[in-house]
């Protein structure tokens, strides 16, 4: 079996004047929330083996607060075609580089995560699914499984929608 873990990053600053929506930071709630995210990723055992994040700074800061529950950090790549991406982009980065790799995270934003993590997920009714449905606020994880081909082709309803973390 394979783990897809999609986490959207903890919540962010507004625009700093003269700067653009890539340079924002996590606000001193984000901050908090990733405390939230870091504890439910130790009591849950959660470790990919990889990890896709976003080049924006909000990404790389919540990869960064998250990171110290590993005794042992996860490959990380920082992939600058998810920063706002559609899901295709997305499912593109995770496919390229998916083969090697049992237990994925994805760290990135709204729409696409949300859009992502419903299309791939094959239980519309179950209660995570509508969790994810209602509300996919910065700091949630979703976690889907998938079977051993699951990343030669992600697409629509290959995963089951097993959990879903709201900080």
């Amino acid at each position: 079996m394979h783990t897809l873990y999609i986490l959207r990053h903890a919540d962010a600053e507004r625009t700093p004047p003269g700067k653009q929506d890539i340079d924002r930071q996590l606000s001193e709630k984000g901050r908090q929330s990733c405390k939230i995210i870091a504890e439910t990723l130790r009591l849950e055992s959660i470790r990919p083996d990889f990890i896709l994040c976003s080049t924006a700074i909000r990404t790389r800061q919540t990869l960064e607060c998250i990171s110290h529950v590993w005794s042992d950090m996860p490959e990380v790549r920082f992939e600058e075609n998810i920063y706002e991406a559609h899901t295709e982009n997305i499912r593109a980065a995770i496919t390229r580089s998916a083969t090697q790799h049992q237990d994925i995270m994805v760290i990135g934003h709204n729409p696409g995560l949300q859009t992502l993590t419903l299309e791939l997920a094959n239980a519309p009714g179950a209660t995570a699914y509508k969790q994810a449905l209602s509300d996919f606020s910065p700091g949630c994880l979703a976690k889907l499984y998938g079977d051993d081909n699951a990343w030669l082709d992600l697409y629509p309803g290959k995963f089951t929608f097993l959990k879903f973390y709201r900080p």
